[in-house]
């Protein structure tokens, strides 16, 4: 009974693990985040919205812009959907503008449901 109990529980997503990026130009990037077959799809978007703030504050920007967002799941291991999205965000200065994503108070959240930190 105890073996089935801990086959059943979610194993969460290691944060690192989950997110590739790359700067396209300058004030540009694209991201993108995979949960697993464990991970809600809201927590892998919020994920990606996160790293996009973390990148943000890196580079030395305030907050940040969706050029394009898009979910992209695909079948993994014993095909179950991995939730995963991808974008392309504009990095901005100053004060939050129309349709922007405030990195600080981004970051100051605490990690989605499902996703742990290293």
């Amino acid at each position: 009974m105890m073996t089935q109990l801990a086959a059943c529980a979610a194993v969460n997503k290691k944060y690192s693990d989950g997110y590739q990026e790359q700067k396209s130009s300058a004030g540009v990037y694209t991201v993108k985040f995979t949960g697993n077959g464990h991970t809600p799809v809201a927590s892998v978007e919020r994920a990606l919205e996160r790293r996009c703030a973390e990148l943000t504050l890196r580079e030395g920007f305030d907050w940040f812009t969706f050029y394009t967002k898009s979910r992209n799941d695909s079948v993994g291991m014993m095909q179950k959907p991995v939730p995963s999205f991808y974008a392309v965000i504009h990095l901005h200065k100053g004060p939050v503008g129309e349709d922007g994503y405030d990195a600080k108070t981004i970051v100051a959240a605490p990690l989605p449901e499902g996703i742990d930190k290293d």
